[in-house]
C-alpha cells in the first residue's frame, strides 16, 4: 500500500519478517542494520540469519568488529557492507564537570542484565575493593534476581543500587564518579559512547569494538570475566582520580565530533542516495531561487554562484527577484541563467503572493528555494499554495534585531518547509533556539567563494602608510563606528581605512569621522563590484561586526592573505582561529586599536600567519565545495520526501 523505495530492518525479528515481506512486495531496496556480534545464537537462530540475507541487497555494520562477524558468520560478501558507527545526540548530552571523585565514589553501570553483560564479575571484583565506594545498576533483565542474590551472597547489597530500566541515562552519568562496562562481547558499545561524550572516567572490557570508540590513554581496559584484573583497575582509578578525569576530559571532546548522530544520519542518507540513484525518475530537477533583490550584497550572490553552477551537477536554474532587480543581473545574463524581475507593490507586497503563485504554476519546479525575509515569506507561501514538491529556505544571518512578530511568522512558515539551510552553526543555533524550527530539518552549509577570482596580496611590507579596509553594509550590526575611532586613536603609525558598501549610517559616519579629526583618511567607497580585486591592495583587514551569519567578507579577505582584526564573537570563530587574526571585545575601541598596533608592529609575523591561514581557507570555503552540498540537501530532502 505504502509503495516505499526503501525498507529498513534492525535486529533479527525484523530481519526474517521485514525482509521477507518487502522482497514479496518488491521494495526496491532493502537494507538492514546489524547491531551486534550475537555470539549467544544457536543453530537454528544463525540458518534463519543466513536465510532472510537472501532477501536484502544492503547490509549496514556500525562496527569494524560486527563488519568482520557479518563476513565470517553470516557469508556476507564486504563489498556489499557499509561502516556507519551509532552516533547520539548531543544536545541531550549532560556533561559530567571535570570535578574530584566524591567521598564516596558513584559508579555507574548501563546494561541488560544479561549474560553478555556480565555484572557478576563487576560485582566479585567490588567485593574486594577495600576503598569507599557506592554502586548503581541501571538496566532490567533476566539475571536481574540472581544478580541482586549474588550482591547479597556477597556482602554488598547495602552498597549496590539496583535501579532497574531508567530513561535519564543522561542525569545519572552525569553524577557519575565512574563507568564501568565489562561486557563479554559487543556490537559497540553505545553505553560506552554515552559515558564518553559525558566526560565520566571509564573501566571497559578489553574487547576489539571498544578500542574502536576509545584510545588506550583514554580508558582504562581490563580482560573480560578477569575478577582479580577488574579488582586491581578500581582500585587504580579510586586512588588515582586526577589522572582518570583528566584522561575522561581528553576523550569527550574527540568523541563529540567522531560520534554525532547529526553524523550518522547524514552517512545513511548519503548510503540510500547512492542506492537509489539507479532508481531516479528525473533527471535534471528544476530549483527556482527567491530572493528579495539582485544588488551585491552576499546574500544575492550566493544565489546567482548557486544559479551559475548547480546546472553543473544536473539541476536547472532559474532566478526571481520579487522586490527589484539589480546589479547582479548582468552576471545572470551572462551565464545564461533564466531569471525574472518583480517590482514591489505596497508596503508588504501582497502581490508578490499571487505572482509567485501563477509563475510557479506554470513552470512546475521540483524545489522552490527561498533567501532572505521578504522572499522567504512570499516565496514559502507562494510554493505551499502551488504545491511545490520541496521547499528550502537558507538563513544568511543570526537576525538579532527581528521583533517577536516576525520570529512568529518565521516559526509558521517552518511547518510548510521540508528543509533548512544555515551558513553557520550559530545561524543553526539561532534557528532553533529563537525560531523553534527543528534542529533535524537544519544541516549547516558554509557560504563559499570563487577562491579563483581572489588575487592574493604580494607578500611585501606596507609602503609608507597602513592601509586599512572593512566591506560591510553601513549599519548598527556591522558597527563601523567603533573601527572609525578605533583607528583615530592610532597616532604612532600612518594609515587610512577604506569603507566599501553603503547604508543607512553612511551620513551619521561621516560626521563621526569630520569630528574625530580623520575625514581625510577615511574613504567610503560605495557599492564595489571588484572587491576581489580591491583586498589585494590593502594592508589589514578589520570587521567590529557585534554579530554575523557567516562572516563571507572575513572569508575573502583571509583568502586573500590579509591580517585580520576581528570582533571576537562566535561566528568570526567559526571561520578564523585563535592563532589566525588579531581578536578584539565587540564594541571596546581601546581593544581593537590594541590588536591594530599588534599587528602593525610585527606585520612580517601577520604576513606570515595570514598567508598560512590562506591555504586552509581557500580548501574549506570554495564555492565548489558549498555548491555540492547544496546539491546534497536537496538529494537528501527529496529522497526523505519521496519525491525522487
Amino acid at each position: 500500500r505504502e509503495r516505499p523505495q526503501i525498507v529498513h530492518t534492525h535486529l533479527l525479528a525484523s530481519d526474517i519478517y521485514a525482509r521477507l515481506a518487502a522482497r514479496l512486495a518488491r521494495v526496491p531496496v532493502v537494507i538492514s542494520t546489524e547491531h551486534n556480534v550475537n555470539e549467544d545464537y544457536g543453530r537454528i537462530r544463525r540458518c534463519l540469519q543466513r536465510l532472510s540475507n537472501l532477501c536484502g541487497t544492503a547490509w549496514v555494520a556500525i562496527s569494524q568488529t560486527v563488519h568482520a562477524h557479518m563476513v565470517a558468520d553470516q557469508g556476507v560478501k564486504s563489498g556489499r557492507i557499509t561502516l556507519i558507527p551509532n552516533g547520539i545526540d548531543m544536545a541531550r548530552v549532560l556533561e559530567r564537570p571535570a570535578r574530584h571523585f566524591r567521598d564516596v565514589p558513584r559508579i555507574l553501570t548501563l546494561s541488560r542484565l544479561t549474560r553478555q553483560k556480565d555484572l557478576a564479575t563487576l560485582l566479585k571484583a567490588l567485593a574486594l575493593v577495600k576503598n569507599e565506594w557506592r554502586l548503581q545498576v541501571a538496566g532490567a533483565g533476566e539475571l536481574e534476581r540472581e544478580l541482586k542474590a549474588l550482591a547479597q551472597r556477597l556482602g554488598l547489597e547495602s552498597r549496590v543500587e539496583f535501579l532497574g530500566y531508567r530513561s535519564d541515562a543522561s542525569e545519572l552519568l552525569a553524577q557519575a564518579d565512574i563507568f564501568c562496562f565489562p561486557s563479554r562481547w559487543e556490537g559497540m558499545g553505545l553505553a560506552v559512547l554515552e559515558a564518553g561524550v559525558a566526560g565520566v572516567p571509564a573501566i571497559l572490557s578489553d574487547l576489539p569494538v571498544l578500542h574502536e570508540l576509545m584510545e588506550d590513554d583514554e580508558a582504562k581496559f581490563v580482560r573480560a570475566g578477569d575478577v582479580p584484573a577488574w579488582a586491581a583497575a578500581l582500585r587504580g582509578m579510586l586512588d588515582d582520580p586526577e589522572s582518570a578525569v583528566s584522561r575522561a576530559q581528553k576523550a569527550k571532546a574527540r568523541l563529540r565530533q567522531a560520534y554525532s548522530a547529526e553524523r550518522m544520519a547524514a552517512q545513511y542518507a548519503e548510503l540510500f542516495n547512492r542506492l537509489l540513484l539507479p532508481l531516479r525518475k528525473k533527471e535534471h530537477p528544476l530549483v527556482i531561487h527567491v530572493v528579495p533583490t539582485l544588488f551585491s550584497g552576499g546574500a544575492e550572490r550566493l544565489v546567482v554562484e548557486l544559479a551559475k553552477r548547480q546546472p553543473a551537477l544536473g539541476y536547472r536554474t532559474e532566478v526571481i527577484a520579487n522586490y527589484g532587480g539589480g546589479p547582479l543581473e548582468d552576471e545572470l545574463r551572462e551565464a545564461k541563467v533564466r531569471y525574472e524581475i518583480h517590482e514591489r507593490s505596497g508596503p508588504f507586497n501582497v502581490v508578490s503572493v499571487f505572482r509567485l503563485y501563477k509563475l510557479f504554476r506554470q513552470r512546475r519546479p521540483d524545489i522552490v528555494h527561498t533567501h532572505l525575509f521578504g522572499a522567504d515569506l512570499w516565496g514559502r507561501l507562494a510554493a505551499w499554495c502551488a504545491r511545490v514538491p520541496l521547499i528550502v529556505s537558507t538563513e544568511h544571518n543570526v537576525n538579532l534585531q527581528d521583533s517577536a512578530f516576525k520570529k512568529s511568522i518565521k516559526r509558521v512558515l517552518g511547518y510548510s518547509t521540508d528543509a533548512f539551510i544555515a551558513v553557520s552553526e550559530t545561524a543553526r543555533d539561532y534557528m532553533v533556539l529563537q525560531e523553534h524550527i527543528r534542529g533535524g530539518k537544519v544541516t549547516v552549509v558554509k557560504n563559499g567563494v570563487d577562491m579563483l577570482n581572489i588575487r592574493p596580496r604580494a607578500p611585501e611590507l606596507p609602503h609608507g602608510e597602513f592601509r586599512l579596509v572593512s566591506v560591510g553594509r553601513l549599519t548598527a550590526q556591522k558597527d563601523q563606528a567603533t573601527l572609525i575611532k578605533a583607528a583615530a586613536l592610532i597616532i604612532n603609525r600612518p594609515w587610512r581605512l577604506g569603507l566599501i558598501g553603503t547604508g543607512e549610517l553612511e551620513a551619521e559616519l561621516r560626521s563621526l569621522a569630520q569630528e574625530l579629526g580623520v575625514a581625510e583618511r577615511v574613504e567610503f567607497l560605495g557599492q564595489c563590484s571588484d572587491v576581489y580585486e580591491r583586498l589585494a591592495n590593502y594592508d589589514i583587514y578589520c570587521s567590529a561586526s557585534r554579530w554575523e551569519g557567516l562572516p563571507l567578507t572575513v572569508v575573502e579577505a583571509a583568502a586573500a592573505g590579509l591580517p585580520l582584526v576581528l570582533s571576537d564573537i562566535r561566528q568570526m570563530r567559526e571561520v578564523m582561529g585563535e592563532d589566525e587574526a588579531a581578536f578584539f571585545k565587540p564594541g571596546d575601541q581601546l581593544d581593537m586599536v590594541q590588536a591594530m598596533q599588534n599587528i602593525m608592529d610585527d606585520y612580517g609575523s601577520a604576513l606570515t600567519v595570514a598567508a598560512k591561514a590562506s591555504v586552509r581557507i581557500r580548501q574549506e570555503f570554495s564555492i565548489q565545495r558549498m555548491v555540492q552540498e547544496y546539491a546534497d540537501v536537496y538529494q537528501t530532502a527529496r529522497l526523505l520526501r519521496g519525491k525522487t
